[in-house]
């Protein structure tokens, strides 16, 4: 019961406003230890437009409160129909980077892809794009997570019509993400994704873990 209240009362004092979008949705956060980096991702609709963002923090010494506050930014400073959308986020922490995946990247007609963030200060630098799956069937709902016995970032993502699809990369010391073949977990028809996908890793058993 103690430990139940410290965690209530102090782990999460602190809160903070981020954004005044019109309206935002596929939220996500993921946390660089070295650097104590907290990035967070949304998608924001903006006068009917659609736009990927981000916004770097960084968490103090104790844990108490946040600091080195960023700027609302977008992942790719295109135009809204060059845009990358759902997007999930990762840290690949032996490299101490961010890695997010685009379910629908229209500036390679909707193929699914992956930027690689570099954070610095208050701003992440992204680049070394690389396809993660050719398809240009719309994939709304992905989850990853990051294999630490292995090294390797875990993508488990629903592709409309063809159902639960995964697939795992490692990147090298220089950022670049290599991607290997995809697996199906489950086929499935129509969009029967709609209710999330998520997936964590399994340490003990060197397993991934996925629920949609």
């Amino acid at each position: 019961e103690e430990i139940k209240e410290t965690v209530a009362e102090s782990n999460f004092s602190n809160k903070a406003a981020v954004n005044s979008d019109d309206g935002c949705g596929q939220v996500k956060l993921a946390y660089e230890p070295t650097g104590r980096y907290l990035l967070h991702t949304w998608q924001s609709n903006e006068s009917g437009y659609e736009w990927s963002n981000y916004l770097l923090r960084t968490i103090n010494s104790n844990g108490a409160s946040f600091s080195a506050t960023g700027s609302n930014t977008r992942i790719a400073s295109t135009t809204h129909n060059q845009n990358p959308d759902h997007i999930r986020t990762v840290c690949e922490p032996i490299q101490q980077r961010f890695v997010i995946f685009s379910g629908k990247d229209r500036s390679v007609s909707n193929q699914n892809t992956c930027y690689v963030g570099t954070p610095s200060g208050t701003s992440v630098t992204f680049s070394n794009k690389t396809i993660v799956d050719t398809t240009t069937r719309e994939c709304a709902e992905s989850d990853m997570t990051f294999d630490t016995t292995n090294n390797m970032v875990v993508v488990v993502y629903g592709v409309y019509n063809q159902g639960l699809k995964c697939v795992a990369g490692t990147m090298s010391n220089s950022g670049t993400m290599t991607w290997g073949s995809n697996q199906t977990i489950v086929s499935l028809s129509g969009n029967q994704m709609d209710g999330g996908v998520s997936v964590e890793y399994d340490s003990t058993t060197d397993r991934i873990v996925a629920i949609w």
